[in-house]
């Protein structure tokens, strides 16, 4: 019941569209104190036989009436334009660069994708503190925290937690996976199925397989590190995201 009273949205069907939930029900279910309640607002019918049929247009609006011609003789036609006068180059179209083609392999594509493991250098992973910025009154204050050390002359830092990064990569790719999403001209709804793609990418390239939860301390920085990498390699391929949402469920 619950479910069948939510709208359905589609592409083609205006918002304000009639819609009708039918139920069925059967009086050894006890349901009568249901339709009590929805009575008013609904219309049952008894005695229904397995091989009735419902009419799906009974409860609809009467339709607007047809728009007749009433003075056909205002009418005026339109004649073709002239060739010779139209400015083709006006609305040429070539300029606009048509979409690529989503790509159906996107699997074995995806993992092809080859990466420069020298590029990233990891020495350390650390935080020099956290800036943060304050609305007071009418302008931002901005904050600064660190930890406090002994007068060493050294910048005060905090190190990186292995949970910390691991919830870092996730955020990171999740808003990698958006950023993807709209370029490639889809809404952001589809990035739940960018982001698992991703993941599963990640995860044989720079997890050994493994789920980032089991992952070495070693790996997840090196992935980290390397998301950047990712996301240029990803999106410099034509057609790769867009495969991944046509074709992500085959």
């Amino acid at each position: 019941m619950g479910r069948g009273l939510r709208r359905v949205r589609g592409k083609g069907i205006a918002p304000d569209e009639p819609q009708i939930c039918s139920v069925v029900d059967h009086p050894k279910l006890e349901h009568q104190w249901l339709w009590d309640i929805f009575g008013r607002d609904t219309r049952i019918r008894s005695n229904v036989k397995i091989d009735d049929l419902f009419d799906e247009t009974e409860d609809l609006p009467e339709p607007p009436p047809k728009q007749q011609l009433v003075k056909p003789q205002n009418v005026i036609d339109v004649p073709d334009p002239d060739p010779a006068l139209i400015d083709e180059g006006e609305f040429d179209l070539g300029e606009f660069e048509k979409p690529p083609e989503p790509i159906q392999n996107w699997r074995e594509v995806l993992a092809a994708l080859k990466y420069d493991p020298t590029v990233v250098e990891i020495t350390r992973v650390d935080i020099a503190g956290v800036v943060g910025k304050e609305l007071t009154g009418e302008q931002w204050k901005q904050l600064y925290s660190a930890p406090e050390l002994p007068d060493s002359g050294q910048t005060p830092r905090l190190e990186l937690s292995e949970e910390t990064i691991r919830e870092a990569i996730k955020e990171t790719v999740l808003q990698m996976a958006e950023e993807l999403t709209v370029e490639a001209g889809y809404a952001t709804v589809f990035k739940g199925d960018v982001y698992s793609a991703l993941m599963g990418h990640i995860r044989e390239k720079f997890l050994n397989g493994s789920s980032l939860g089991l992952a070495e301390r070693a790996d997840p920085l090196f992935a980290w590190k390397t998301l950047p990498q990712v996301k240029k390699t990803v999106s410099a391929v034509p057609g790769l995201i867009a495969g991944i949402i046509e074709y992500g469920n085959q």
